[in-house]
């Protein structure tokens, strides 16, 4: 368990009741530069950097303190003095009888997206006092126009009623290798230009004729470029508009700062989610282990002058189970990281197909309730293949696991192997509480449970793991279900070589 959360990606910190620190993993370390010696007991405000608004800090403690799972960002200060942004969330963990003993904070350093958004919003502020001078600049006299558009660096044109052109300046011609003539008294249309992007400028120009006032637009070129463009109306000596002069500007680099802002709070999105489901899930799938383990521990020590080694081993054993249900819980997490970050690496191994699976079914037969039976087929001549041993042992291990714990007892669960086209193929069928069809889709996300099993225990984590190792192999997975009468999923695994059959 301990190993899980040391080697986790993200910051995690647990405090006591009273907000004194406990623990840190070493990526809080390594975000604040403080070491656990450094952090021990004390209160996690050694890292505030008097940014943090005291509302935050009162919503924070308000919600924990009834009960609640809070998030939120914060600007701390590190070790060193320098600063970093981060997104928290904050869970109370409470003991066996609903009290509670801890805080679970898991941090994920936000600061490359709050310097971007930082940069972009000087870069939209510079724009804009761009955009006001390129504005001033275009009203002037006919004169001085044609001499600023001559020796602009931005895109400048001149259109009539009927959308036609009555002037580009010489970046107009170097951007689109049309000769200046070739503009004069013809269409964006007539000149070929993409008709989305035709439909967008002449709606935009006869819009500015109409209202008689400044407009602008952003749109992409063909080759990508993004520009921004000012429209704006020229009036006559009768304050008629007979003209719209149009000034453009790349902002190509603002598009991409905007579009890596994007990805970037996207990924965070989808980590705090998942972060949100793990607390939400590890304070409720921890709470039952620790309270046996606290329980036990607790009987143990006031009866065990007076028990019988039977009676004792008997709750030596809730103690260990429980431990091995935290490490596994832990282990999935762990492994779920380690997916994130690319960092599973494959072991080939020649692996004797009969005895695999063999093996398998042998591991799982403790789970299997009254008369419930494991019936497995593997293609004839089948001996040796080359495959990571351990990863394809997680895939079939957790659909028979499943196969045996959502389905009755006197059940039946298949088992089906075969090789085609240098693949693994294996079926596994049950007939238990099925899956909705509205569901399928989800399955696979971390901790998603269904409707119909979260009576049953379970954490939710096991076909998002059995998804991510069939990533890592580049396998496929199909699934059927129907509630009530069963579920069968089909998995077709690549092989790295050619199998050996007899």
């Amino acid at each position: 368990m301990s190993q899980a959360v040391e080697q986790n990606p993200v910051s995690i910190l647990i405090t006591d009741a009273d907000g004194n620190i406990e623990y840190v993993n070493k990526k809080f370390v390594q975000m604040t530069g403080f070491t656990l010696k450094e952090v021990i007991h004390k209160n996690p405000r050694i890292l505030q950097s008097g940014f943090t608004s005291r509302k935050l800090y009162d919503d924070l403690w308000e919600a924990i303190s009834q009960g609640r799972i809070w998030q939120g960002e914060f600007q701390n200060k590190k070790k060193d003095g320098s600063y970093y942004w981060h997104l928290m969330i904050l869970s109370p963990l409470r003991d066996g009888e609903g009290r509670i003993v801890n805080y679970l904070a898991v941090q994920q350093d936000i600061t490359e997206r709050k310097v971007l958004e930082g940069e972009l919003k000087k870069y939209r502020e510079h724009l804009e006092e761009l955009v006001e001078k390129r504005t001033n600049e275009l009203r002037v006299s006919e004169g001085k126009f044609r001499t600023l558009a001559e020796s602009s660096d931005d895109t400048i044109m001149r259109f009539d009623k009927e959308s036609k052109h009555l002037y580009v300046n010489p970046v107009v011609v170097k951007q689109t290798g049309i000769p200046s003539n070739d503009f004069i008294g013809k269409t964006h249309r007539e000149l070929g230009f993409p008709e989305n992007l035709v439909q967008l400028w002449e709606t935009t120009i006869q819009n500015v004729f109409a209202s008689k006032e400044k407009n602008r637009i952003e749109f992409q070129l063909p080759n990508n470029i993004w520009i921004d463009w000012i429209l704006l109306p020229v009036f006559n000596e009768k304050n008629e508009v007979d003209s719209v002069i149009t000034s453009g500007r790349d902002i190509t680099s603002l598009k991409e700062y905007e579009k890596r802002i994007e990805e970037a709070f996207k990924k965070e999105k989808e980590l705090s989610e998942l972060k949100s489901k793990f607390i939400s899930a590890a304070s409720h799938e921890f709470r039952t282990p620790l309270a046996a383990i606290l329980s036990s521990a607790q009987l143990i020590k006031r009866y065990s002058t007076k028990w019988k080694e039977d009676e004792i081993n008997e709750h030596h054993k809730v103690i260990n189970d429980s431990v091995k249900n935290i490490t596994a819980l832990m282990d999935d997490v762990l492994l779920i990281s380690k997916s994130e970050e690319g960092k599973i690496k494959l072991r080939i191994e020649d692996v004797d197909i009969e005895e695999f699976l063999n093996s398998l079914i042998i591991g799982v037969k403790p789970l299997l309730k009254s008369e419930q039976k494991i019936n497995y087929k593997i293609a004839t001549g089948l001996k040796s293949i080359k495959m990571d041993r351990k990863i394809v042992s997680q895939i079939i291990g957790n659909f028979l696991s499943n196969a045996i714990k959502y389905s009755s007892a006197g059940s039946e669960v298949e088992l089906l192997s075969d090789i085609q086209d240098n693949k693994l193929l294996v079926r596994v069928k049950d007939t238990g509480i099925g899956i909705a069809k509205e569901e399928l889709q989800l399955i696979f996300d971390p901790f998603y449970r269904t409707q119909n099993a979260i009576h049953i225990e379970g954490t939710g984590l096991g076909l998002n793991i059995v998804k991510r190792m069939l990533d890592v192999l580049n396998g496929t997975i199909e699934v059927d279900s129907e509630i009530g009468k069963g579920t069968t999923f089909d998995v077709s695994i690549p092989l790295f070589d050619n199998i050996t059959v007899l």
